[in-house]
């Protein structure tokens, strides 16, 4: 675990109950912020829930983390952290039903307070999604951020920042409590 981890939650005042965003430009830039999130989940025993980015799968994933997070093995076998395939958790990125996704993470939540813990820390990820669906996506998110704070749960929304008009930009503003960005 790295010193950035230690210090993460407090650095971006991240607790339950709270919505952020990150934009990022490429795999790498989209790592820096979240492998030191999942290392403070780890680091406080929250159940860490990762729907991957489209363009990656799970042993990219855990060959990433393991360099920062060389348990990752054994926390996957423990269940203390599961990783998703974006088309396997939204679908295949054609049609989106917000209501549904929200009942989708809820019952995940749910079920994850009671195996035990006490707070879940989730990511997603934008980048599979088609253009003509953001008004979906916009407002799913803002169902989303009016729930989370009733709920043990500290969600990251990750936006390729290529992908996104200026609109869009400032939907995803307007719709999380605040942004996690990398240490430069």
């Amino acid at each position: 675990m790295n010193r950035l981890a230690d210090d993460f939650d407090l650095i971006y005042d991240i607790f339950p109950g709270r919505h952020y965003y990150q934009f990022y430009k490429s795999p790498e830039d989209l790592m820096k912020v979240l492998t030191p999130y999942w290392e403070a989940g780890v680091r406080r025993g929250n159940y860490c829930f990762w729907v991957l980015p489209s363009f990656m799968n799970q042993d990219q994933a855990r060959d990433v983390l393991v360099k920062d997070i060389p348990q990752i093995d054994h926390l996957i076998e423990e269940q203390k952290f599961e990783m998703m395939l974006h088309h396997d958790w939204y679908g295949d990125g054609e049609t989106f039903d917000g209501d549904a996704m929200i009942e989708k993470y809820t019952n995940k939540i749910i079920e994850m307070i009671d195996l035990g813990f006490s707070v879940v820390r989730v990511a997603g990820d934008a980048s599979g999604f088609k253009p003509h669906l953001w008004q979906q996506i916009i407002d799913y998110e803002r169902q989303g951020h009016a729930r989370i704070d009733q709920i043990p749960c500290i969600a990251l929304c990750c936006y390729p920042i290529h992908h996104l008009r200026l609109q869009q930009t400032k939907d995803v503003l307007d719709t999380h409590h605040g942004v996690l960005i990398a240490k430069i």
